[in-house]
């Protein structure tokens, strides 16, 4: 079975580097990652956003990966929300994880 989430972060993720503390947080725990689409922010002052499908197996793993997407997020002053499956979203990122079956 496996577990999955998708996530939204908006803010200047390139100049924080938050964006590539993301990715290596699912690097360190083992965590898949699938870039669901962007939103390019042209200037400084315009803010970026991604979306973002994170999964795995292990829902410990899954759990931790994004308990350290929280403090990144946190740190670098990006927002992270979980996304819905129609593109809106559900208010800022909550425990409940999605679990489904392999085919």
């Amino acid at each position: 079975m496996m577990s999955l989430v998708s996530i939204s972060l908006t803010g200047h993720l390139f100049d924080t580097h938050c964006f590539n503390k993301t990715i290596d947080a699912c690097e360190k725990t083992g965590v898949q990652f699938r870039v669901l689409g962007w939103d390019l922010g042209m200037t400084g002052k315009k803010s970026s956003r991604v979306n973002l499908q994170i999964m795995c197996k292990n829902k410990a793993s899954l759990s931790e990966t994004l308990d350290d997407i929280t403090m990144i997020a946190e740190k670098c002053g990006v927002e992270l929300y979980q996304a819905e499956e129609e593109g809106g979203y559900d208010g800022m990122l909550d425990k409940d994880i999605l679990s489904i079956e392999k085919n």
